[in-house]
């Protein structure tokens, strides 16, 4: 169901597979349709969010890995509780790396890394007179 399993493991067929997986996928789709209809130009916590995703889509691994080792999130076999206590999971995220604190400091590291590694380019310099006309 979520992509990652075959079709003998959801006990289906390859058809009605097919078509389940299609239906998730398309239920995303209008989700994402949704969002950007009711998305405004104002400053908003979904704008906010959306500013600042790269921190929290390159800071959550370390987050789930740790949530993980400590075993945080092991112990929910429940769907019905998983998934109340994963969304909650998900927000906390959200609010902690998409803030604008964090991501003040991701521009500042990654300034600095930029700095180190990539060498600002300077004008070329061509020997001729840049005022003659033809």
């Amino acid at each position: 169901m979520f992509l990652n399993v075959s079709y003998k493991s959801l006990k289906q067929g390859m058809w009605p597979g097919i078509g389940l997986r299609a239906i998730v996928l398309l239920g995303g789709f209008l989700c994402i349709l949704f969002f950007l209809a009711i998305m405004t130009r104002k400053k908003t916590f979904l704008a906010m969010l959306g500013q600042n995703s790269i921190t929290i889509y390159l800071g959550h691994p370390f987050i789930l890995i740790y949530a993980k080792r400590f075993g945080f999130l092991q112990n929910f076999k429940n769907p019905i509780l998983f998934l109340p206590i994963g969304l909650a999971v998900a927000l906390a995220i959200c609010f902690l790396l998409g803030n604008k604190y964090v991501a003040t400091g991701y521009n500042w590291l990654f300034g600095k890394l930029g700095g180190l590694l990539f060498v600002k380019d300077k004008p070329l310099e061509t020997g001729c007179d840049e005022t003659r006309t033809i």
